[in-house]
């Protein structure tokens, strides 16, 4: 007997997008964007900005530790800006926790160059060249239009369990090109955080859960990119191209009704089997 609908009924669905950080062509953005450090005589260190997260706090601290061998209670950040320097947007704004971080370790190199040849405190700023802003035209919306641009790709697979008639999901791998990983441990932990946050959210009146979770980061030795918000937009696109081929529908919301999509196949199944019923 052929049927159109048989369990177990599965998907697999594939999605790859980018996360580009430090748009170019915002006026904003290229206004005033900086990193100040300082060594001061004691060999401490500070960094002149507005307190970040904690996780990027440990990253600055990774930094700042590698580079000049400075010990973690020997560096500090210091939030205290006058009237003329404080920054006008908080980190995270545009992009530019990334951007800091790359800035952080150009101000550090340049302290590390400089701390031998003359005496302590020095202080060093570094922000976006002029090269770099002029990469993108906005007049004829040409060139590169990011600062740094981070890649990823998602796949994950579905099933519809057979005694629930209820979509879940098998398994989600994620693959990134974010440049140099600096804290790879917690940057897993952040991704699959966020995929199973997207996960309880795909379909309405229900919460999806991700259990086996594959993160892949791609070795690279190139700057650190921003991937904070790249799941957000790779993972809903995979798990509506897994739904579609399952059940032969085309998706084009997030997110998805479970009742639109698997109870016309089980009619079209209790169809199928009145009408075996009466022949036989």
């Amino acid at each position: 007997m052929d049927l159109p609908f048989s369990i177990p009924i599965r998907g697999i669905g594939i999605a790859s997008g980018f996360e580009g950080s430090g748009f170019f062509g915002s006026e904003n953005f290229t206004s005033n964007l900086n990193m100040k450090v300082t060594m001061e005589i004691d060999g401490s260190v500070v960094i002149h900005s507005y307190p970040p997260s904690n996780p990027i706090r440990n990253i600055w601290i990774k930094i700042i530790s590698e580079i000049l061998d400075v010990t973690e209670e020997h560096i500090r950040i210091d939030s205290n800006f006058d009237i003329n320097s404080e920054p006008k947007h908080p980190d995270g704004f545009f992009g530019s926790v990334n951007i800091l971080t790359h800035l952080l370790r150009k101000a550090c190199l340049a302290i590390q160059r400089q701390r031998f040849r003359q005496p302590l405190p020095i202080s060093v700023s570094r922000g976006i060249t002029r090269t770099q802003k002029k990469q993108w035209n906005s007049e004829d919306f040409s060139g590169v239009p990011f600062f740094s641009t981070a890649n990823g790709v998602a796949v994950l697979e579905i099933e519809l369990d057979p005694c629930t008639y209820r979509i879940f999901i098998r398994e989600v791998w994620i693959s990134v090109d974010g440049g140099f990983i600096i804290d790879k441990c917690q940057a897993e932990v952040s991704i699959k955080s966020a995929v199973r946050e997207i996960v309880a959210h795909l379909i309405e009146d229900d919460t999806l859960e991700a259990e086996r979770i594959h993160i892949n980061f791609i070795n690279s030795d190139g700057e650190s990119k921003q991937i904070g918000n790249l799941v957000y937009k790779i993972l809903p696109a995979a798990f509506a191209s897994a739904v579609s081929q399952a059940f032969s529908c085309e998706i084009n919301s997030i997110p998805i009704s479970n009742k639109l999509i698997v109870q016309p196949k089980i009619n079209n199944k209790n169809e199928n089997d009145l009408s075996q019923e009466e022949s036989e």
